[in-house]
């Protein structure tokens, strides 16, 4: 896993959403635990496997946390796609095999159905893209 982007504040982020997650689960294992019989070393079991979860999850969720980094597809950038929908000045283009709103780059260029495009930038959830030639 590339650990290089973990900060100590996502770190922070990370510990204090899930110690709410923590307490309810414990919560809930103390009221099953009140009212059936059973041995205390399947709750300690329990929680020893609720937290190795969350120390594992860390590596995979970690970008969820970043806050300040408004990222989510910034890996598009370079990528080519083909207009399913003319862009005048915006429509519709695949990429990866998802669809994606996307305006063209320049100002009054209409780029037809099925012309290659390359993505070159993301603003919000619109990908900006120019022919691909």
């Amino acid at each position: 896993m590339n650990t290089s982007g973990w900060t100590a504040k996502i770190v922070i982020r990370y510990f204090l959403i899930q110690v709410v997650s923590f307490i309810v689960f414990v919560l809930i294992l103390f009221l099953i635990h009140y009212w059936v019989a059973y041995p205390f070393w399947v709750d300690t079991v329990l929680v020893i496997a609720w937290v190795v979860k969350d120390v594992l999850l860390f590596p995979f969720t970690w970008r969820a946390y970043d806050w300040e980094h408004n990222r989510p597809h910034s890996g598009l950038v370079g990528f080519i796609g083909d207009t399913r929908e003319g862009l005048d000045p915006e429509g519709y283009i695949m990429v990866r095999g998802e669809l994606w709103k996307a305006c063209s780059m320049r100002e009054g260029d209409v780029i037809e159905t099925g012309t290659p495009v390359i993505v070159r930038d993301i603003k919000g959830l619109t990908l900006i893209v120019e022919r691909y030639r």
